[in-house]
């Protein structure tokens, strides 16, 4: 009986040993991204120049030092483009590479470190007071982006190309200083006596232009005024006399569509590519409806902000928006 079993045994073991047997089912292999390989020079960006006021009109008597504040740097550091479909971040999702793909240990190190450098340094200036001066100090402000790309293989062995941009770095300087006593008046800038002379760029032209009325909404932009926005400031004047002093609220800085004022104003620029809400501290100011082709200089409406009002626009205009305003009214902006 033993004999018998045994030999039932050996030959099933046989026979199993005999079959073919099946392949394991191979495990799915996520995308692996290459290098990032530059190509060309360095861009570079301008964000727009900020202000730094440095009072010092107390009873200590010592030197005021300030440093910057840095409030204008862009939210993300990566930009992508795959074929027709471009995005921001180090994420690139399933729906344009299968599988996804991840960036972050291709490029972390391109984006951090200079940086965080450029930070540092930005933020690092002395701005200084002496007793009984208040001073404000101009800052531009630029980021590097570095073009290049990075090819990544799929599970399959194929090799996606991925267009990257990478920020960097960051540059700032301090291009203007103004000074005056505590206590002493602010200069207005359309004052002929407290002016530079201003060399005209167009022949014949007067420094203002006429504005013209219009509506292109409701609320606050139901009447509003534009200019052809073509006054002969030399750009020499406009920075020696702190026209470049403004805040400017885009779609590229503020993806999210709203800015928080820097400045107590009574009119704002504004432009949009798209009908757009605009909000001060969550209530509806108004909205506008009307996008003219042949005017896109933009409008200027009065909306009153105080510092620390957040004004948003919504939705977001896909073609972008940009509302800038200013410590001082400049009529022929």
């Amino acid at each position: 009986m033993f004999a018998k079993a045994f030999s039932l045994f050996l030959i099933i073991a046989l026979l199993a040993a005999c079959s073919p047997s099946s392949p394991p089912m191979p495990a799915a292999s996520a995308p692996v991204p290459g290098p990032f390989v530059p190509v060309g020079e360095p861009e570079i960006h301008d964000l727009g120049p900020t202000t730094e006021t440095v009072w010092n009109c107390g009873s200590g008597g010592g030197t005021v030092v300030k440093h910057p504040t840095m409030s204008v740097v862009s939210n993300y550091a990566v930009e992508w483009q795959v074929g027709g479909t471009g995005g921001v971040g180090v994420r690139i999702g399933d729906g344009v590479i299968p599988g996804g793909v991840d960036l972050s240990a291709t490029l972390e190190g391109r984006y951090t470190t200079g940086f965080e450098q450029g930070i540092q340094q930005g933020t690092g200036w002395d701005l200084p007071a002496e007793p009984n001066t208040i001073v404000i100090y101009t800052l531009m402000w630029r980021e590097v982006w570095q073009p290049g790309y990075v090819d990544v293989r799929l599970a399959d062995q194929s090799v996606v190309r991925v267009n990257v941009r990478c920020r960097t770095g960051i540059q700032s300087e301090i291009v203007g200083k103004q000074q005056r006593t505590c206590g002493e008046k602010a200069t207005v800038p359309n004052e002929p006596s407290e002016v530079q002379p201003r060399p005209p760029l167009v022949e014949g032209a007067g420094p203002l232009r006429d504005h013209i009325a219009t509506s292109i909404g409701t609320g606050a932009f139901a009447d509003v005024t534009f200019s052809d926005g073509q006054a002969p400031y030399d750009e020499n004047w406009l920075w020696a006399n702190d026209h470049f002093n403004i805040q400017r609220i885009r779609r590229e800085e503020n993806p999210n569509g709203c800015g928080v004022a820097q400045y107590q104003v009574s009119r704002i620029w504004i432009g949009v590519a798209a009908v757009a809400t605009v909000t001060v501290n969550g209530s509806e100011i108004g909205t506008i409806t009307t996008i003219t082709p042949q005017q896109r200089h933009g409008y200027i409406a009065a909306v009153s902000l105080d510092v620390g009002d957040e004004i948003c626009i919504t939705p977001i205009p896909e073609g972008g928006f940009q509302i800038v305003f200013w410590p001082r009214y400049l009529l022929s902006l």
